[in-house]
């Protein structure tokens, strides 16, 4: 069976990536594009449906609305399974939360901020810094090939693919955490904080529309 982890101090980077998906677009990024910077307050450049890479079956879509005068982010998140490997073929299990699963309000920009990527890579860009407080709710699954059952308290969806099954179990994510959003060459980066100066960060995950 596949568990799903999530908790405070990843509850940006668990719940937009919540099958455990793989951290985007592959490159570098070394020549940074400009990215357009709507008004109406500075998180309100990150709205928009964003994609995460297929993890086998399964692929991530977070849907992002700004609010309160553009401070805060309210994201949806949907997880869908494929009939076929490589997401493709006739979608046959769809889950999603009740409410926005993450709540982002915003505290500062970070100017020049130095960024990690998993390669190994630093790159220097702005990043939107604030709270990131998971909902509590948990997924729920409808579709063709569906099935749940409850062990030990939990619910573990089963899912029928073209050829063959999986089994999984999402930990609920609760609590609140520091993390970092930027948008570089198209792309929507989530970060986490890296030691304690304010000016390093990590990539967790990087989005694509």
């Amino acid at each position: 069976m596949q568990r799903i982890p999530a908790g405070p101090a990843l509850a940006l980077a668990i719940l937009l990536s919540a099958c455990g998906g793989g951290g985007g677009s592959s490159g570098s990024g070394n020549t940074p594009l400009p990215d357009p910077t709507p008004p109406g307050g500075p998180l309100k450049k990150y709205e928009g449906v964003w994609l995460d890479a297929c993890d086998s079956h399964s692929r991530d879509s977070t849907t992002i609305a700004a609010a309160n005068g553009g401070n805060t982010l309210l994201m949806s998140v949907k997880t869908e399974f494929y009939a076929n490997a490589g997401c493709t073929g006739a979608v046959v299990a769809t889950g999603t939360y009740p409410g926005p699963a993450v709540t982002f309000n915003y505290s500062s920009a970070v100017q020049n901020a130095s960024i990690k990527l998993p390669s190994g890579e630093t790159v220097t860009a702005a990043v939107d810094v604030g709270d990131a407080s998971a909902s509590g709710q948990a997924i729920a699954f409808t579709g063709s090939g569906v099935s749940s059952r409850i062990v030990n308290g939990r619910t573990v969806w089963h899912i029928e693919f073209s050829q063959g099954s999986t089994d999984v179990q999402f930990d609920l994510a609760t609590g609140t955490s520091k993390g970092g959003l930027l948008l570089r060459n198209g792309e929507l980066w989530t970060v986490t904080p890296s030691g304690t100066g304010g000016t390093a960060f990590n990539v967790e995950n990087r989005l694509t529309h």
